[in-house]
């Protein structure tokens, strides 16, 4: 009997999502829909734009930044923007 070892796919395929998160690989079914909520699509839209200011800024640091690519970086950067980026972190700062 054969068999196929060290093998991953990593992206979507039909309703499944595959990828790799600190070194465990994952799968997962992707839900039918997704009720949001009006507070959600807030946060989503201000997620949004603290990810582009936070690409702009990494561009910005690349030669001084000691790893650039690493992901885990990159999404703790966006998200600490997100995060002080809201209606409420504009006032307690004026």
């Amino acid at each position: 009997m054969a068999f196929l070892r060290d093998v991953w796919l990593n992206g979507r395929m039909g309703d499944r999502v595959y990828y790799t998160r600190n070194g465990k690989r994952i799968s997962r079914r992707i839900p039918e829909t997704v009720h949001k909520t009006p507070n959600m699509k807030k946060r989503s839209a201000n997620f949004g734009i603290a990810s582009r200011a936070a690409g702009v800024i990494r561009k910005l640091l690349i030669d001084v930044l000691p790893f650039p690519t690493d992901r885990d970086m990159q999404n703790k950067f966006g998200g600490s923007l997100a995060g002080g980026s809201t209606p409420q972190a504009w006032v307690r700062f004026t």
